[in-house]
């Protein structure tokens, strides 16, 4: 699709808010969003006599003056579209107005690459597959750039929204891509037909433009005609992606190998690619492992599709090794490992179940054919090559993924036939022709405590929590454990790059999953310290890296304070269980209520008047109420006037001899009148009083007291009122707390 940038809001019925085109095989389609209905309402256009086309793309030029209503006879214009051009496969370009194709430019751009379609139609992979406007200072003029399968970008003029020609020369773009390659007589003749423009967009204001390629380059173009040049920004693989691996010492190189025969080399730290290498195959995986015996040098080996096998050297990519493909594609390789001993052994897999060991050999001054003569030791280093030491045959299926253990003894092989092999590798002293040693044979005996360098097989019990619900054993392309053993991350067909926790044991683990790729994810590796995660995505040509990062540990959530028995308010009166306040001691033993904030105080243990004045205070008479003198049965002792006449002071009726026996009101009530009178009597005061107060109550059963007569409520109401608190009144005056005070703290 592409949206209108000039739709126009215009006025009346008919106005419109927005407009876009949708275009591609053979159709092209135009939508209007209508402000009155707010609906989007589609309209066909008509190719006419030029036929019906693919459309490869589109660009809305600017309205003319008496579209946007400038004209005096036109003042107001209701927002009718412009011109439109669109693109072609076969190179031409189509003018549009008013939703009919009104005019057509041949040859704009060459053909692409002539390609037989899957309906049996003939197709050109290319045409006009990329536009873009260039606004002038008048908003009806302007510049539209074209660029094409031909690797050419072309400028037409734009006078009063009407497309007039061609301003200068084509820019091609590919001349100079040619000229580049030919500078770096590496690999074979550069290919015009895979050189296309695909996408374009301008700096604002100025006469830059970047464009990609289809050999995925972004160039920076300067079309001025004075200045005008071209370079490339970054380069990017031609072919699919489907083969990476890691540097073995140095955390920052990585690999890559596409399908279109070339080998990338990148700084993972500047994201940069270093070199490049063309091959004569399709590549579907690489490796690189290091010198066996000083590591002195280091190679990279890659595998074709048709079973291909190339060492070369990481420093300049000079060929150390190479074994021809096979004859058909179902003997391509599958992946590569070096032995863990410095890359002694190469290991190599294939698609029709095959495992093959190859063994790095290093050719001396006496034995060795085609170095120089007079080379000394370290110029001989150079020819090392290697030879076949063993090929095992096993699986039914692709074997997929091999890995070595960590002595190099044994290898581990997980095919498509969901199996997983081991086998037992000869070392480097044995020889290729010893074909009835016990050594390369299938290892059946337990490997659970065996120790493997690596971990990239997708099957087995410390990995099979990382296969999704549902799966049927090809959703994880690809797997791969940090070196630490702690991590494990997996490439799976729904564009996913995830990370689990290993050993993955649960079922559908928990993981983090990480999106980027447009498609299936081919390939993911850790780097040789597990810091950083590179990936490939296959068809989408790209490779992503990710650094792997530890999240810091959240911090430990606060113990839950538990409530205890602490003072309610600033003065200690009151006490209840409540959860202790920030900076409040755990235990207060002393509450000073002279103050608003209580403070806890520490006695030195030298201070013996400190430890005096603690002891006397400890000694403190407390006046404590025993629970029978609270909500005991009433007795003799604490019982009002009111009682002796059987009335209760809440009621007027006479109290019966069981409620006056179960009754804990009366104690109740006088027990907190003599508390409010004396505050906090000592021990020796409190049995004075009590004393006083037997005295009182049988000297007041010992005198007659007059009955009421039945129903004379007030004489009974008297009495009561008159006798319950005699003395109580007087006595609050002299410090004492008041009965509510006291009933509150009881009840607390």
């Amino acid at each position: 699709v592409e949206f209108d940038p000039f739709a126009s809001d215009g006025a009346g019925d008919d106005a419109i808010a927005a407009r876009f085109v949708s275009y591609g095989k053979k159709h092209v389609k135009s939508w209007s969003l209508f402000r009155k209905t707010n609906e989007w309402v589609s309209r066909p256009m008509s190719f006419g006599a030029f036929g019906v086309q693919d459309v490869c793309s589109v660009a809305f030029l600017p309205p003319s003056s008496r579209e946007r209503g400038d004209d005096k006879k036109n003042k107001g214009g209701n927002g009718t579209a412009g011109e439109l051009v669109t693109g072609h496969p076969d190179g031409s370009l189509l003018v549009w107005r008013e939703g009919r194709a009104v005019s057509r430019i041949e040859r704009a751009h060459a053909k692409g690459a002539r390609c037989v379609q899957p309906d049996g139609t003939v197709a050109w992979g290319g045409g006009v597959r990329a536009m873009r406007l260039r606004l002038e200072s008048k908003a009806s003029d302007g510049t539209l750039i074209t660029g094409g399968a031909d690797g050419v970008l072309t400028q037409w003029a734009v006078v009063d929204g009407t497309l007039a020609g061609k301003i200068t020369e084509p820019t091609p773009l590919a001349d100079r891509r040619e000229k580049l390659s030919a500078a770096a007589s590496a690999g074979p003749a550069f290919d015009r037909s895979t050189f296309g423009v695909r996408a374009i967009d301008v700096v604002p204001g100025t006469d830059r433009v970047v464009a990609g390629t289809s050999r995925c380059e972004l160039w920076d173009v300067d079309l001025h005609p004075e200045r005008e040049q071209a370079r490339v920004i970054t380069r990017g693989h031609i072919g699919s992606l489907r083969a990476a691996c890691w540097h073995p010492s140095d955390p920052n190189r990585f690999y890559t190998a596409c399908s279109m025969g070339a080998v990338h080399a990148w700084d993972a730290e500047k994201t940069a690619m270093t070199k490049r290498c063309s091959l004569a195959f399709a590549a579907s995986a690489i490796a690189v492992g290091g010198d066996a015996e000083n590591d002195a040098q280091t190679h990279v080996a890659v595998g074709g599709e048709n079973g291909e096998v190339l060492v070369l050297t990481e420093a300049s990519f000079e060929l150390v090794f190479a074994v021809n493909g096979r004859t058909s594609a179902a003997g391509g390789v599958e992946d590569l490992k070096f032995s863990p001993d410095g890359g002694s052994r190469l290991a190599v897999t294939y698609r029709d179940g095959k495992v093959e060991v190859f063994r790095r050999r290093r050719v001396t001054n006496e034995d060795r054919a085609d170095g120089p003569p007079g080379a000394t030791k370290s110029e001989a280093s150079r020819f090392a090559r290697y030879e076949k030491i063993a090929r095992f045959k096993g699986h039914s299926a692709s074997a997929r993924h091999v890995d070595w253990s960590a002595d190099g003894a044994t290898l581990a092989t997980c095919g498509a036939d969901y199996e997983i092999l081991h086998w037992d590798v000869p070392n480097k002293e044995e020889r290729k022709e010893n074909k009835t040693s016990q050594a390369g044979a299938q290892n059946l005996s337990s490997q659970r405590d065996r120790r493997f360098a690596t971990r990239t097989g997708v099957l087995g019990f410390p990995v099979m929590g990382v296969w999704p619900a549902a799966s049927d054993g090809t959703d994880v392309n690809a797997l791969d454990v940090s070196p630490s053993g702690r991590y494990a991350v997996t490439a799976d067909d729904g564009g996913f790059v995830k990370l689990f926790a290993y050993p993955v044991l649960a079922e559908c683990a928990a993981h983090r999953a990480y999106r980027g790729h447009a498609g299936h994810v081919a390939m993911v590796r850790f780097n040789c310290d597990g810091t950083r995660v590179v990936s490939t995505g296959g068809r989408d040509r790209s490779a992503f890296q990710f650094s792997v990062v530890r999240r810091p540990e959240p911090a430990p959530a606060p113990a839950p304070k538990t409530k205890r028995w602490l003072p309610l308010d600033a003065g200690g009166k009151a006490f209840g269980f409540r959860t202790p306040r920030e900076g409040e001691n755990e235990v207060e033993d002393v509450l000073r209520t002279d103050d608003a904030e209580k403070e806890a105080f520490e006695i030195d243990e030298d201070d013996e008047d400190a430890f005096e004045a603690a002891d006397r205070e400890a000694d403190l008479p407390v006046f404590v109420p025993r629970p029978e003198d609270v909500f005991g049965a009433p007795s003799s002792l604490l019982e009002l006037d009111a009682n002796a006449a059987g009335l209760d002071p809440r009621r007027d009726s006479p109290v019966k001899e069981t409620e006056k026996r179960n009754s804990g009101w009366r104690p109740l009530r006088q027990l907190v009148n003599t508390m409010a009178a004396l505050g906090s009597p000592s021990r020796k005061e409190k049995e004075k009083v009590l004393d006083d107060a037997v005295r009182k109550a049988e000297s007041r059963e010992s005198s007659p007291k007059a009955i009421p007569a039945e129903g004379d409520s007030s004489s009974a109401r008297a009495l009561t009122d008159s006798d319950s608190e005699p003395e109580i009144d007087e006595d609050l005056d002299e410090g004492g707390f008041s009965s509510e005070e006291v009933l509150e703290e009881i009840e607390a």
